[in-house]
């Protein structure tokens, strides 16, 4: 919210993003434990939903791509805030990373290969960049986290010992 003047309209779009990311995470583990639940059942019922819960994880990924822009449009922004989190180079990367979620949807039209559920175009590397770019961001807001933690209490350079305090 920080990063932007007036309306906080990329904000918004960032916590709608989230909120959307939560159902493409939870209904996929629903289907598989349903899946599981009743081993009696057919066979086929099992697999069917097995099935929907995988193309329901690989192939609505697209979901991300509302909160992928707020982070890009917020990184590729004049750097408003002291200590932004998200540098320049951070809203290139997230449009690389968010650009590899896009093949999610071919899915359902191939059963082998790179563009299947299980290929290296729909799962692979959308699966390792997502990864990876989690680790970064992780990284950045920490460091901003720190530096704004520093230029609150300016004295805290230095770390003191803890020590105990007697309970009375």
């Amino acid at each position: 919210r920080r990063q932007e003047p007036g309306r906080p309209i990329w904000s918004a779009l960032a916590i709608f993003g989230g909120c959307l990311n939560t159902v493409v995470l939870v209904l996929p583990p629903i289907f598989w434990g349903v899946a599981a639940f009743a081993p009696e059942r057919d066979p086929d019922v099992t697999a069917t939903l097995h099935q929907l819960g995988i193309f329901t994880f690989v192939s609505t990924d697209q979901w991300y791509l509302f909160n992928w822009v707020a982070v890009i449009v917020t990184c590729l922004r004049t750097q408003l805030a002291p200590h932004s989190p998200f540098p320049r180079w951070f809203g290139y990367f997230s449009a690389f990373v968010a650009a590899d979620f896009l093949p999610g949807a071919l899915c359902f039209n191939f059963r082998t290969g790179p563009l299947a559920w299980n290929g290296l175009f729909v799962f692979w590397i959308p699966a390792s960049t997502f990864f990876v770019w989690s680790l970064v961001m992780a990284y950045l807001l920490l460091k901003a986290l720190a530096a704004q933690a520093r230029d609150a209490n300016p004295t805290s350079d230095v770390r003191e010992p803890v020590t105990a305090t007697p309970v009375s």
